[in-house]
């Protein structure tokens, strides 16, 4: 299925992706006792915009179950910077590609999107590819 956002077009594969997402029982927020993952919960629900809960949707994604989460502390006056990461079975069809194709979003939302080498591994998806990862930079409220 082809998906449009922003300056992408993604080729995905929503069934064999949301299968995944199935199997995973939760989240990287709720599998660390860190009091900051539990603050990335509290606020989980509010943090991505429709458009981005609709690519969700739209790539067989389920969004409360991040595949990676990192807490980056405190950035400015009243926000704290997570990283977030999402894979699915597809690729890029067209946009940037790579750690430095960055777009916001919004003034607290950032993506960029990664197609997974052939050497590298996801974490839950197979050997077999294509699959891309979305990462996701937030900054959440303190």
């Amino acid at each position: 299925m082809k998906v449009d956002f922003l300056n992408w077009t993604f080729e995905s594969d929503v069934e064999a992706t949301a299968s995944v997402y199935l199997t995973i029982k939760e989240g990287e927020a709720e599998t660390c006792p860190c009091p900051w993952y539990k603050h990335y919960l509290k606020f989980r629900n509010s943090l991505y915009p429709q458009s981005v809960i609709e690519l969700f949707h739209k790539l067989g994604i389920d969004y409360t179950k991040e595949i990676d989460l990192i807490d980056q502390g405190v950035v400015s006056p009243g926000k704290r910077w997570y990283e977030t990461w999402f894979d699915f079975r597809g690729t890029v069809v067209s946009g940037p590609s790579g750690w430095n194709s960055s777009i916001d979003i919004s003034d607290d939302l950032s993506i960029c999107v990664v197609e997974i080498e052939q050497d590298r591994r996801s974490h839950y998806f197979d050997e077999a590819k294509p699959v891309t990862s979305l990462h996701f930079i937030i900054k959440a409220p303190l």
